[in-house]
């Protein structure tokens, strides 16, 4: 583990954690009579296994050099990781040979408190779910976080410490879900800050390349959007941004990365597209803004357009694709604005 980079060892260390709690819940569900409860830890157990699957998906995608770094501290996270995972170990010990309910209540409980007290596992599901077709994956978790509480209420005796503790657990998981969206999200629009884009879109590149399919990138950008903040004011501003953001994520589809690229430049990434596709994508964005706001405050956006294939040098490929489409934006602005304008083949 000493040779590993820190990313990969923050993976392996949640794998292994939540190998440890698919363990545990597994073994309470061998020796727990009652059915409802039996099936419960079945449940938790299950849900533990689709963690552990997800972890090591990560870990391949670390193995391949094709993760970015999500973490500006990671030193600091592994250091804090192993700390809970001798934790959840030395419970597990103390727990395992007991019959008690409580006692395996409180250890289910204590393990998801260790569990969620760091935001490491809230940042890499919150990843999962941005680079990957798992769009659920942060609601299930709340739905997991749930059921414990539900459950411990229905079968545990419960005391105003551990329904404390599991209000804990809700509020921990609440509030890392939250910074790791903060990390990677435009606060104004909703999409990715460039950062979460830049992270979400390094795989992404890597799965066109192996795959053998062109990529496109858009470059989007607001006509006059200075004269739109000096006349109608900035509050009208920040409507069209989050209006351009709301079109550009329902324009296309789920496994395509939207990001602000900075003021009122959004960026769009579509791995896996059909050949010729991406102009076709572009114009349909700019037709949809022009069409939608008519009737209110007329704005148009231009839209530079690069497409093709990654060659061997993905990101450096990924990255001239870019600067490719960013220059056709500032083509398009010239060319008298309200239009898309392609690289040509």
């Amino acid at each position: 583990m000493l040779s590993e980079d820190p990313l990969h060892q923050i993976i392996r260390i949640c794998l292994a954690i939540d190998q440890r709690a698919d363990m545990v819940y597994a073994r309470f569900a061998e020796t727990e009579e009652d059915p409802g409860l039996k099936r419960f830890w079945q449940e938790m157990s299950e849900e533990e296994k689709k963690h552990v699957e997800l972890w090591r998906r990560l870990l391949d995608m670390a193995r391949d050099q094709i993760l970015p770094q999500v973490f500006d501290h990671p030193e600091s996270v592994v250091a804090a990781l192993e700390v809970t995972h001798d934790k959840v170990n030395e419970m597990a010990k103390d727990c395992l040979a007991s019959r008690d309910r409580s006692c395996a209540f409180l250890l289910a409980y204590r393990m998801e408190f260790y569990m969620m007290r760091h935001p490491a596992f809230a940042m890499l599901l919150h990843y999962i779910q941005t680079v990957t077709e798992e769009k659920n994956i942060e609601d299930e978790y709340d739905r997991h976080i749930d059921a414990f509480v539900e459950a411990f209420g229905k079968y545990g005796e419960v005391t105003p410490e551990l329904e404390l503790l599991g209000e804990t657990v809700r509020y921990l998981w609440q509030e890392n879900r939250m910074l790791a969206r903060q990390s990677t999200t435009d606060a104004l629009t909703g999409v990715l800050n460039r950062r979460g884009f830049f992270n979400a879109m390094k795989p992404l590149a890597h799965l066109a390349h192996r795959e053998g399919a062109p990529v496109g990138v858009l470059m989007v950008d607001i006509d006059d959007f200075k004269q739109i903040n000096d006349t109608l004011g900035h509050q009208k501003g920040d409507e069209m941004l989050r209006m351009l953001g709301s079109i550009l994520r329902d324009r296309t589809r789920v496994s395509d990365l939207v990001g602000r690229y900075g003021g009122e430049e959004f960026i769009v990434f579509l791995p896996l597209i059909a050949k010729d596709s991406a102009y076709r994508i572009a114009e349909g964005i700019r037709e949809r803004v022009e069409s939608e706001t008519k009737d209110n405050t007329p704005i148009t956006v231009s839209i530079g357009v690069a497409e093709g294939m990654l060659e061997d040098n993905v990101d450096q490929d990924a990255f001239e694709h870019i600067k490719k489409a960013d220059a056709r934006l500032y083509e398009a602005k010239r060319c008298g604005k309200n239009i898309v304008v392609m690289e040509e083949a």
